[in-house]
This record gives C-alpha cells, sequence and structure tokens, in this order.
C-alpha cells in the first residue's frame, strides 16, 4: 500500500498540475494518450477526504473540508481516471508495508523471482518512488546494487540514514538520474499517483541501459470492478489501471511486456519489462548510397548508341531511387497499372507508359525495380515480349544482370 503526505503546494511545477487538473469537463484529456475523455462520468463521490493521507493536526481541523471526486474513462485507451485536482505533493510517497511482516516476505520472494527470472547484464537498480527505502534494502539483501529516486526531501534524508543511495526527484522526460544508466528499474504502487504516467516512465526509460528489465505494480482495477469497490476511489489516484491498461501505458513508454497478471498480491498487478530494442539502422546510409551508384553505373554503363534506358517499376521505391540516382539516360518508365499511365513520376518527370510501349520504342536496357514482381517482370519480358536487351533487377541494394546477354535488337 502507498501512502501520500499532504501538504503544501511548494514548487511552481505543483501548482501549474494543480491548476491544470481543475479545468471544465468540456477540455477534459487523458492522462496516457491524450485523447478526449467521455463526457459522462462513471462515478461522482461528491464528499471524499482531500488526500488518503491527509491526516490532519488540531490546528489544521478547521481549514479542512470534503472535495468532489469526478471519476471518467477515456474511450481510446480504455484508461479510468480522476479529473479532480492531484492532492498537494502528489509526487511524495511512504510506504506502509515496512510495518508488516508477511508483506516483506512477498516482497523478498518478488525481488528474488525479478532478479534471478529476468537479468539484463547488470545489478545496478533503481527505484522510482523509493520512499524512505525499504525495498531498496531488499534489493540490497537479494544481491543487486540499489539506487533511490524520491521527492520528498524528509523521506530522502530518512534513507540516507539508513546508508541508502537516495536521490532527491522525481522521473520526467529529459532529467538524469544520479548514477545511471541502469540495469534494472522497479516502481512499485507509484505510477497511478503521476499526472503524467507515460512521462514517468519514459524518464525512467531514458536512464536505463539498451537491454535493462523492470517490475512495475499498481493497484488493480480489475479488483475493484469485481468486488464492486466503488469506495477504493481516492483523491491520491489518479489512474486506475487494469492488465489491459498498465500494458499499453509501458509499451507507449518504450518498453516492451514480458509478463504482466495479478498473481504476486490479489490487490495489485504485477508487470516484467524489457527496454524495447530500437530498429537497427547502422550503415542504413551507407546502404542506401551504394543503391543509388550501382542503379547510376547500370543505366549510364548501358545507355549506348543514342539509345537510352528504361525503368521498370513506378512503385515508391523506384520513384525514390530515380529521384536520387538522377540519371540522364532514362527514357521512361513502365508500370503495368493503367492509373499511373500518361502521367510523369515526380521530382524525376519521366513519363509513365504501359509495357507495349518497349516494343515501340526499344530502349539499350532495362532495369527492373518491381519489388516482389521483379520476377514477374522479367518473365514478361523475356518470353512474352521477347526482349533481348540487357536486364538488370534490383535486388536488395544491389543491381544484378539477369543474363550475360548484351543489348541488341528487340
Amino acid at each position: 500500500m502507498t501512502l501520500r503526505v499532504t501538504g503544501d503546494i511548494t514548487s511552481a511545477e505543483d501548482r501549474a498540475v494543480h491548476d491544470e487538473g481543475s479545468g471544465s469537463s468540456d477540455d477534459l484529456r487523458c492522462r496516457l494518450c491524450g485523447g478526449a475523455l467521455q463526457a459522462e462520468t462513471l462515478l461522482t463521490i461528491e464528499r471524499a477526504p482531500q488526500g488518503a493521507q491527509a491526516f490532519l493536526t488540531s490546528e489544521q481541523l478547521s481549514a479542512d473540508g470534503p472535495i468532489t471526486l469526478d471519476i471518467r474513462q477515456c474511450p481510446d485507451c480504455g484508461l479510468v481516471q480522476a479529473c479532480s485536482p492531484p492532492v498537494p505533493n502528489w509526487q511524495h510517497v511512504i510506504r506502509s508495508r515496512g510495518y508488516s511482516p508477511a508483506m516483506s516476505e512477498l516482497r523478498r520472494r518478488q525481488v528474488r523471482h525479478f532478479l534471478e527470472n529476468y537479468p539484463s547484464g547488470g545489478r545496478r537498480v533503481i527505484e522510482a518512488g523509493c520512499g524512505r527505502g525499504d525495498l531498496l534494502e531488499i534489493l540490497r539483501d537479494c544481491g543487486a546494487t540499489p539506487f533511490g529516486l524520491e521527492a520528498s526531501l524528509a523521506a530522502v534524508l530518512a534513507g540516507r540514514e539508513r546508508g541508502l543511495s537516495i536521490e532527491h526527484g522525481y522521473p520526467a522526460s529529459g532529467r538524469a538520474i544520479h548514477g545511471g544508466p541502469f540495469d534494472a528499474f522497479v516502481t512499485s504502487n507509484v505510477i497511478e499517483h503521476a499526472v503524467d504516467p507515460r512521462d514517468f516512465l519514459r524518464g525512467l526509460r531514458q536512464n536505463l541501459r539498451s537491454q535493462a528489465v523492470g517490475m512495475v505494480e499498481v493497484p488493480s482495477f480489475e479488483r475493484m470492478l469485481e468486488q464492486r469497490r466503488s469506495f477504493d476511489f481516492i483523491a491520491d489516484h489518479l489512474s486506475y489501471f487494469t492488465v489491459d491498461t498498465l500494458r499499453l501505458a509501458l509499451e507507449m513508454a518504450g518498453f516492451e511486456v514480458l509478463e504482466v497478471s495479478r498473481e504476486w498480491w490479489v490487490d495489485d498487478i504485477v508487470a516484467f519489462v524489457r527496454v524495447r530494442p530500437l530498429a537497427d539502422w547502422v550503415g542504413a546510409q551507407q546502404e542506401l548510397d551504394a543503391a543509388v551508384a550501382d542503379i547510376r553505373e547500370f543505366i549510364d554503363g548501358h545507355a549506348r548508341d543514342g539509345r537510352s534506358v528504361a525503368v521498370w517499376g513506378a512503385s515508391h521505391q523506384a520513384l525514390t531511387l530515380l529521384a536520387l540516382a538522377q540519371c540522364e539516360h532514362v527514357a521512361y518508365v513502365i508500370d503495368s497499372a493503367p492509373f499511373k499511365q500518361g502521367f510523369f513520376t515526380p521530382a524525376t518527370h519521366l513519363p509513365v507508359v504501359a509495357p507495349a510501349h518497349v516494343a515501340l520504342d526499344p530502349p539499350a536496357a532495362i532495369l527492373v525495380m518491381a519489388a516482389g514482381y521483379s520476377d514477374e517482370v522479367v518473365h514478361s519480358l523475356r518470353d512474352g515480349m521477347r526482349y533481348r536487351g540487357v536486364i538488370g533487377v534490383l535486388r536488395g541494394n544491389r543491381v544484378e544482370l539477369v543474363d550475360g546477354l548484351e543489348a541488341g535488337a528487340t
């Protein structure tokens, strides 16, 4: 269970978020995907406490009063969420799990499962929203090298007194976390409090190594639905995740979800993730340059005796390559699609003609750039149209001669 410490809004960021959460129902946007929230509320709780942990001193009683919770769902991504302003100091967390031996033992089993079954090549683990460091101690006992990130300065100082490495702060895009990049991360019962859960997760990902893994835990909205627990909506929780919406949030933030379930704790959802690898485009520019050079060599090398070269294929790939090659010796582009014939190619301004045009104006060579149709086109040229000039085919990034025949009469 996650407890929130309330108090005055102390930073300009907190004030902006607080004001932002007070918008009209006409312009409410999903905090995960940005879509427009449904106009109808799922639930309105008119006399809710200002915070689940807004315990008061006697001096604060006169200023206290209930608030209204407005709960809606996003029709685009499905996330159920509170539209009421976030509690003050919504980034601050403390945890009560350290007071329960049974919960502490559950956490130890969970951490061992995570470290043993989802290796990342290293043991440096960051916990986002670590409070006073109860889980950090469990990580350390299980062989990891733990680091903490916590927005509550009081919790940071308390954790440091326990000998733990904790930085004062909160995950966000573009913010470097001291000690990173890390091999793994954990965050437990935190992102349901985040004004922008996607940015929270993205901020974590940006401080992780390329093969880093993570463990994310949130309260289960399925559990609330199963038991019809409408009283589980609280001012502190802004997002109410299901297995599906948690998976979506993680994937939108750049993670590959390896496992997600409600097996660890009946009221929670636990997901194990890995940083999703980016496409490997190393060398792509060199490969493209090589393809263009091969095309130029074929076209310029086979234009002879006043006869130019034709290209078969007005596909998007061929149009791009022709524009890059800028060859002067291309007479026309052949394409079987009638809706392309009679027009000119963009950028290179070459006429697009029907296949029958080859017999009327035979080129010295034909370069086939028809992707998956290339073999069919070659067969049509050789066996159907009896073309006996040189044929080259772009396969991958290279031009290959179909056979050894040189240009000749058709």
